[in-house]
């Protein structure tokens, strides 16, 4: 891992920001906590109603990081639109909070902020003033739509497809916040989700990604968000595995010891 302490690790169990296109999100974060051999706490999340999931998840990500210590905070979704509340409550913790994005898609169709969707929550950060642009890094977004283009050249987000970028923006960000959609991966390696873009970021090269960003002491916060598992299938869980080694002790264990029996293992469907 990085020069942090052990990490601690949170499930926000919430699909309803998907706007019902990505049906089991919800039942990701029990998996993925599972897959990693994390000890993870759950948030405690009601109903469906989309403004008071997102009050819910803002107030348990203050507290969340208010006890976090000097610990990195890790946190299994659920739908993007989480990282909208989850950053918000890491920006009132960390002085000039960074945000990193891994994502095949730009996610800046509309902007409002107390009840953002997967689809415009990083618009919603940048346009409430949550984050200024120039502290944002997209990385690997393929599919932009003509209203997200306008927007991104507008708004001055940093955007790259190389790692030496992303490395020069980590180096000048000592708060930051890194978060992963996995729909930022190929779909060869990455079965397991909603929106299948061709040509993402392949094994080797997310190894690379995740592996510098996690070795670093400038990320504080984390969270892996679009998987679902009513999709999942071994390659999909092989893959995070092997991405995100060093994200948790006891993953590093399981890859080495027990990968046969641990990888393969999918929830039923319901």
């Amino acid at each position: 891992m990085s020069k942090m302490s052990a990490a601690k690790f949170y499930c926000v169990a919430t699909s309803t920001g998907a706007l019902g296109k990505n049906k089991g999100c919800g039942k990701a974060p029990a998996f993925l906590s599972e897959l990693f051999g994390a000890r993870a706490s759950a948030f405690r999340l009601a109903g469906n109603d989309l403004f008071e999931q997102q009050k819910l998840v803002f107030r348990q990500a203050k507290k969340a990081f208010s006890s976090s210590g000097k610990k990195r905070v890790v946190f299994f979704g659920g739908t993007h639109d989480i990282t909208c509340q989850l950053f918000r409550a890491f920006a009132a913790r960390h002085e000039n909070a960074s945000l990193v994005v891994l994502d095949a898609h730009a996610d800046c169709d509309h902007g409002i902020l107390s009840m953002p969707s997967h689809e415009d929550w990083l618009r919603a950060l940048i346009e409430n003033k949550i984050v200024p642009a120039e502290r944002v890094m997209l990385f690997g977004a393929r599919k932009i739509f003509p209203s997200e283009k306008k927007f991104l050249e507008n708004s001055g987000i940093c955007r790259a497809n190389s790692i030496s970028a992303l490395r020069g923006f980590i180096h000048k960000n000592k708060n930051v916040y890194f978060s992963f959609d996995v729909d930022v991966l190929d779909p060869k390696i990455m079965p397991s989700t909603h929106y299948l873009e061709s040509r993402g970021i392949g094994l080797e090269g997310a190894k690379r990604i995740a592996g510098m960003l996690l070795s670093s002491a400038s990320v504080k916060a984390v969270d892996i968000v679009e998987f679902n598992p009513l999709k999942a299938q071994k390659k999909s869980s092989e893959t995070l595995l092997a991405v995100f080694k060093g994200l948790c002790r006891n993953n590093v264990a399981r890859i080495e010891c027990d990968q046969k029996q641990k990888v393969g293992r999918i929830p039923q469907r319901d």
